[in-house]
């Protein structure tokens, strides 16, 4: 069973919080995938959750509930990001250094699979691990949920200081390992 950590919900009011708990985990899965995995646990009926769709990929998720990982290897300003909605819609970019885009990661659709049962939702991403960077690697795994009222709340294993930034490296906090595994 994958380890999941608990995600952060940016902000210094608690009584403005989701009443929810968000975790996530990034691993290995058999064969040749790294699967990212995201648990939203709580009142699920704060969260608006996207239409489904069929898989497929899509631009601007963050602008609603989705899940995020960042993904970058020590002493290399670039990165990569992805993005899944629960719709089953995603994204994958590539960044030369810090909000710096490049082109997009092309890769064929990840595998995704949502689960939704009372009280939790749970998302589970492959992708290929030929598009993830050879090595050490650093990630930030984080998740955007949007609200009733539209508000979007940001969660994430750390915010650096300021404003949600999920593109600051200093978010980039799970170590993980490509080769050798």
């Amino acid at each position: 069973m994958m380890l999941l950590r608990p995600l952060l919900e940016h902000g210094e009011n608690p009584d403005e919080w989701l009443p929810v708990s968000v975790a996530a985990g990034v691993d290995r899965s058999m064969g040749a995938d790294i699967r990212c995995v995201y648990q939203v646990s709580g009142d699920l009926s704060s969260v608006r959750w996207p239409t489904p769709v069929e898989v497929r990929r899509a631009d601007g998720l963050w602008k609603h509930t989705c899940f995020e990982a960042f993904v970058g290897t020590a002493g290399d300003a670039r990165y990569l990001e992805f993005n899944w909605s629960p719709s089953l819609a995603y994204a994958a970019y590539q960044f030369r250094g810090y909000r710096q885009q490049g082109a997009d990661l092309l890769l064929s659709p990840p595998s995704v699979h949502v689960e939704k049962a009372d009280g939790l939702l749970r998302l589970s991403a492959s992708v290929p691990a030929a598009a993830w960077p050879e090595g050490s690697l650093q990630v930030g795994l984080s998740a955007v949920l949007e609200d009733s009222t539209g508000k979007c709340h940001y969660f994430a294993l750390r915010h650096p200081k300021g404003q949600p930034d999920f593109h600051d490296r200093d978010g980039f906090v799970w170590a993980f390992q490509t080769t050798g595994v």
